[in-house]
């Protein structure tokens, strides 16, 4: 009988420094840490489809390989084809994940503060009903991200300003005279807005989670702690068994 399920895995500091599109292409060493990375969850690296990341609220559906391996200039794609394995690299920003395994579906949403507030959420959960599958039929997860913990936002037009203009002051959170936007918590105030039922927030912060060995080294790589381009991945197949 055949079995169909989801896997949705990131990857953290010991699976080494994962790949940009299209930057870091180039780089032989990410690129075989990102296939490394897959492939020891049991999917095939030769069937990764990548997102060209840009901030903004761009939807793509993956019917097919067809040779293309990456999506330029998207922050959410959708498959329903087993075996497509749908990849993003990222430091602090949110990646929800979505599934349906009555209805088989995967998807990734890259939601960091601009895609969020552009609205990445209910459009990426609008095109999926009109696929054929209801808000209430998804499974939800928020990745790993800058927590509130460490989101400290400027008193200005990009910060503090910025979640007031769009109506959402409750999302941030004054302590001692400073500012922390709570992203997870947009994420999920939104989730739940489209309808979805089944959420769940893997609550680990990209700028200070340790990995609990005695070294106390940190989990993720973190572009708001270090200051440079090196990134995490996450990605979501249907598959087979």
């Amino acid at each position: 009988m055949r079995r169909i399920f989801i896997g949705s895995y990131t990857s953290t500091v010991r699976d080494g420094r994962m790949p940009r599109v299209p930057q870091d292409l180039g780089n032989r060493k990410k690129v075989a840490s990102r296939d490394t990375f897959v492939r020891s969850h049991g999917s095939n690296p030769d069937n990764i489809v990548q997102a060209g990341l840009v901030h903004e609220v761009a939807v793509s559906i993956v019917h097919r390989l067809n040779g293309n391996k990456t999506i330029p200039e998207t922050d959410a794609f959708i498959t329903r084809t087993p075996g497509i394995v749908l990849a993003m690299a990222h430091a602090d920003c949110p990646i929800v994940s979505f599934c349906s395994e009555g209805k088989p579906l995967a998807a990734l949403a890259h939601a960091g503060r601009e895609s969020a507030f552009g609205g990445i959420i209910p459009r990426t959960v609008g095109i999926i009903r009109e696929l054929g599958i209801n808000p209430n039929e998804l499974s939800a997860s928020i990745g790993p991200a800058i927590g509130v913990c460490c989101y400290e936002l400027k008193e200005d037009e990009k910060g503090v300003l910025r979640f007031k203009e769009a109506g959402l002051e409750r999302f941030v959170e004054r302590r001692g005279g400073r500012f922390f936007g709570n992203l997870p918590a947009l994420l999920k105030h939104q989730l739940k807005t489209c309808g979805v039922r089944d959420i769940s927030d893997a609550k680990e912060c990209t700028c200070c989670q340790k990995d609990g060995t005695p070294t106390s080294a940190y989990r993720y790589f973190s572009f708001r702690r270090l200051k440079k381009p090196w990134r995490n991945l996450t990605f979501i197949g249907i598959m087979e068994d």
